[in-house]
């Protein structure tokens, strides 16, 4: 999986457009690339470090490549799952980071949530598989922190895609502060908490008010400003009391009054599902 030669594998095609990141210490960017003796289609992730001559000895720099290589340790750990995008090769030097990963298909959520095709039925039953396949990341102890309607994809039969696990924290592993706009839990804004599959339940419960109703249940930075969390639920659509409850549990502003588990969300949206 390591490969010295990779820029000899593959051709890196155009840039995907809003992933280009820029920090102090280094400069990141997803691109759709090709496998050159296969043909297979794949996103390619280029990282490198800014200066990194001048951060030689720095703990910062030392953070950074651990984080890096996180990333790939538990991208490599999800080889298991089927609904995870799967890390094909990397490449690590001491002036870069580059992976090629499974390109995914079908549509992003975030074009599922405003699409007339799908049905309020239809996006709960993606809502219930998309909390299946949380279920089994977190039984790898792998927490995604980065649960957000980009970075799932859905196919025409359902199954679900999950990517981008930069963020990602796993029992032992760095931690940095991660997240997407108003998806992450209120203990997101600080360091001091190990997260828990808490964590992405709470951004579950995002996303499911997204798929219902098409909208956000607030907006970023609002809960930490009144510091609770305060839903509406408005009409149409008519929803059951069932999953109105699972959505302001999953929503709770501490985390060990959320669900216990992913695998409960799913159960219980399984029953929401019969009820339609």
């Amino acid at each position: 999986m390591f490969n010295p030669n990779f820029y000899d594998r593959y051709d890196i095609l155009d840039p995907i457009p809003g992933t280009e990141k820029e920090t102090e210490f280094y400069e990141s960017s997803l691109s759709f690339g090709k496998h050159r003796q296969t043909g297979e289609e794949v996103v390619i992730k280029q990282i490198f470090l800014i200066d990194p001559a001048d951060m030689k000895n720095s703990k910062k720099k030392i953070a950074i490549e651990n984080m890096f290589q996180e990333e790939i340790r538990i991208m490599r750990n999800l080889l298991q799952l089927d609904c995870t995008a799967k890390i094909r090769e990397f490449f690590i030097d001491e002036f870069e980071v580059v992976f090629a990963m499974e390109k995914a298909g079908g549509s992003s959520v975030s074009e599922l949530i405003f699409s007339d095709e799908a049905t309020l039925g239809q996006r709960i039953k993606i809502a219930a598989n998309i909390a299946k396949a949380y279920s089994g990341i977190h039984r790898l102890g792998i927490i995604h922190r980065d649960l957000s309607d980009n970075n799932i994809f859905v196919d025409e039969e359902g199954n679900v895609k999950i990517i981008d696990f930069g963020l990602s924290f796993q029992r032992v592993g760095v931690l940095i502060k991660a997240g997407t706009d108003v998806f992450p839990p209120p203990e997101a804004t600080t360091l001091h908490h190990r997260p828990s599959p808490a964590y992405d339940i709470f951004s579950f419960g995002v996303l499911l008010y997204l798929l219902v109703y098409r909208k956000r249940p607030f907006e970023k930075g609002e809960i930490l400003q009144k510091g609770t969390v305060i839903l509406e639920f408005p009409e149409p659509p008519d929803v059951t009391i069932g999953l109105k409850e699972l959505m302001a549990d999953c929503m709770q502003f501490f985390p060990e009054k959320r669900p216990k588990s992913m695998l409960e969300v799913a159960r219980r949206l399984e029953r929401v599902v019969m009820e339609i």
